[in-house]
């Protein structure tokens, strides 16, 4: 059996390991701040990297996203910094949601902007009350006209404040849904979270009936919990 990684494989470890060691001199500030690190994020952005979390269609690096590429680059990039691994990584986990279960036009809109990481997104799942029992969740989705409020509060929600939207993890009659929510809509807001040992982008975000409406759909009604298990 041969344990050597394909050429293309060695050439994204390589970009990875030269991204880790350009930003090597700013990695401890970084990694012991509490917010977006310009410098950071301006690498990674340079690096082009981010596009490694879609597809090809929406400026991504191959025809689907490859997982086992995204482990490689992640194992370069905590041994560097904590900082980069995670801004790197949330590219994929606040975007999947939308590759696999968004509309074409939703695909269009978001995906590009991961991408080049022009835009940061947030998993909001957490909440006050509920962390691994996803099922105990009061964030909902309440019928109201031709659409719906999202009523409820996320904690702990990594990017919280610096995303330009938040995949919203919500129950409703159907079940538990799962909805695409812009950072600037009317009604959402978010906080800072207490600081923790070490150092993370981390906040509480409050959903005070944000008007939404089946276009901010992620997946079928009731379908949401399938959709963030794949995440």
């Amino acid at each position: 059996m041969n344990f050597e990684l394909e050429p293309k494989y060695l050439a994204i470890q390589q970009e990875a390991r030269d991204l880790a060691q350009s930003i090597e001199p700013i990695s401890a500030e970084a990694d012991a701040s509490s917010e977006i690190h310009p410098g950071i994020l301006s690498a990674l952005q340079t690096s082009g990297m981010s596009n490694l979390m879609v597809a090809t269609e929406y400026g991504g690096r191959f025809e689907q996203v490859d997982p086992f590429a995204i482990c490689l680059v992640r194992e370069v990039f905590m041994a560097t910094s904590s900082h980069l691994d995670s801004l790197f990584a949330l590219q994929g986990i606040g975007s999947f949601a939308i590759t696999k279960g968004g509309t074409r036009e939703q695909r269009e809109n978001w995906l590009p902007k991961i991408a080049t990481a022009e835009i940061l997104p947030a998993l909001a799942l957490t909440e006050p009350d509920a962390g691994s029992d996803l099922k105990a969740i009061t964030t909902e989705l309440v019928p109201s006209g031709n659409g719906y409020l999202l009523r409820g509060t996320k904690a702990f929600i990594s990017n919280a404040g610096a995303a330009g939207y938040y995949i919203v993890f919500a129950k409703e009659e159907a079940g538990f849904s799962t909805v695409l929510v812009p950072a600037d809509a009317p009604g959402v807001s978010s906080t800072p979270a207490p600081e923790l040992i070490a150092p993370h982008v981390l906040g509480d975000v409050q959903f005070d009936d944000v008007a939404l409406t089946d276009a901010a759909r992620l997946g079928e009604p009731g379908k949401g919990l399938n959709l963030v298990l794949a995440t």
